[in-house]
């Protein structure tokens, strides 16, 4: 017995154990914690939603009907257990009759929204963007759109990406057991909003609707292979955009960007030149040259050469060679609904190119004015025509497009969604 080692005398004595036991002892708190505060989420919800079942649902009263389209691969694998834990429990507190629907495979939504009973109160979107597009644009290819777009529909956010959660919500970094259930909630208490959508149709295609925006070019590319460089860890997104300063640099894209005439754009000065190392890794401010290929000095779309853009029965069309663009809805300064079109140049510096996007991966809701590096302008509808030699795609609201040529149109409160009060 004398020889026995006194308790944790190996902790004691050797240092990198102390180290590893230390850490995963905290991890094991942290851990501990944030289940507990889910936890006391998850119960403060509940006891909201059975609340306001008692004040507001007599007992004789009809239940309201929702139809709730689940995406169960959406959010990595993880979409069912949120949904159940964190949403579904408050459906049946607040005395809601939900139809829960599984779908099995891509697609498979936009032919179930044909089937759709007019007569339900509400439509329940639990995934993520690629979901919510199904969704919308399910329902609005139907004939009787019109009497169906009055539904009103409400989204779990339970996908890998959320942007339009966050567009209505606000983009606050809250616990997903928050967001979840404050979305819930807000379906519970009925309080609807209009929104906008973007009808984007192709040559002899059936049209697609957005709810979010359009992204086409190196930004959007670069955006895309972020789970190429899983190895760098917390940093692969910051690692996408500097990878792809090296390959072809610079990836410009050629198209015709169509506008009617009746729209007037902003005046715009163009900077002066500074220095001509637009390709290297310096941060400069745009050649006068670069910038004239995205507005010239009256505000019209050019190609720089001067007489690039032309007029052709009620439309102006103006040749582009660009980083990428992108289409965004947005309300403008008169809080009326515009497409707000971001036009890139076709050069940026290095470092200008990796900051920029490493600001745009920050701050998914991007911003809608002017900028030293890209310019923006406001339409109802207008035209997008690539030309280049090598396929390339469209990001629209999260999902992969064929980059062809496209018809966007705005439709001004064509939608009605459950949001919070504010």
């Amino acid at each position: 017995m004398a020889d026995e080692k006194p308790r944790f005398y190996t902790l004691r004595k050797h240092k990198k154990k102390s180290i590893v036991f230390a850490a995963f002892g905290l991890w094991l708190v942290k851990y501990g914690v944030n289940r507990f505060r889910e936890y006391l989420t998850r119960r403060e919800f509940c006891q909201e939603a059975k609340v306001y079942a008692e004040e507001t649902t007599p007992a004789l009263k009809k239940p309201r009907r929702f139809m709730l389209l689940f995406n169960a691969t959406a959010g990595k694998g993880e979409a069912e257990k949120l949904f159940q834990r964190n949403a579904e429990p408050l459906f049946h507190l607040a005395g809601l009759d939900v139809t829960i629907i599984k779908t099995d495979y891509e697609g498979q939504i936009k032919t179930l929204m044909q089937y759709l009973d007019p007569s339900i109160d509400g439509i329940i979107v639990a995934g993520g963007d690629g979901t919510l597009l199904e969704v919308v644009t399910g329902l609005l290819r139907r004939p009787d759109q019109e009497q169906l777009s009055k539904i009103p529909f409400g989204v779990i956010p339970i996908g890998t990406k959320n942007t339009f959660y966050k567009k209505i919500f606000g983009n606050s970094e809250l616990a997903q057991a928050k967001e979840i259930g404050q979305a819930a909630m807000a379906i519970v208490k009925g309080n609807t909003h209009s929104i906008d959508v973007m009808e984007i149709k192709g040559e002899g295609g059936r049209p697609t609707y957005a709810l979010s925006g359009l992204q086409w070019g190196a930004f959007q590319d670069a955006a895309e292979s972020y789970d190429k460089y899983w190895i760098t860890g917390p940093f692969r997104k910051k690692m996408a955009y500097i990878a792809a300063t090296f390959k072809n640099w610079p990836p410009t894209h050629q198209a015709l960007l169509s506008y009617p005439t009746k729209f007037t754009p902003n005046n715009t000065t163009l900077p002066a030149s500074s220095t001509s190392k637009t390709g290297g890794l310096i941060t400069s401010p745009l050649t006068a040259r670069t910038m004239a290929s995205v507005l010239d000095a009256q505000g019209e779309i050019n190609d720089g050469s001067g007489s690039g853009y032309c007029t052709l029965d009620g439309w102006v069309h103006n040749p582009l060679e660009t980083l990428g663009m992108s289409i965004h809805l947005i309300k403008n300064i008169q809080g009326k609904p515009a497409l707000n079109v971001r036009v890139w140049p076709p050069v940026l510096p290095k470092m200008d190119f990796i900051k920029m996007g490493w600001k745009m991966d920050k701050n998914s809701q991007e911003s809608d004015g002017e900028s030293e590096t890209f310019k923006c302008l406001e339409v109802q509808e207008l035209k997008l025509e690539p030309k280049d030699e090598e396929g390339s795609w469209f990001n629209i609201d999260g999902e992969p497009f064929d980059a062809r040529p496209v018809h966007i149109t705005l439709h001004p409160d064509k939608l009605k969604v459950f949001c919070g009060k504010d």
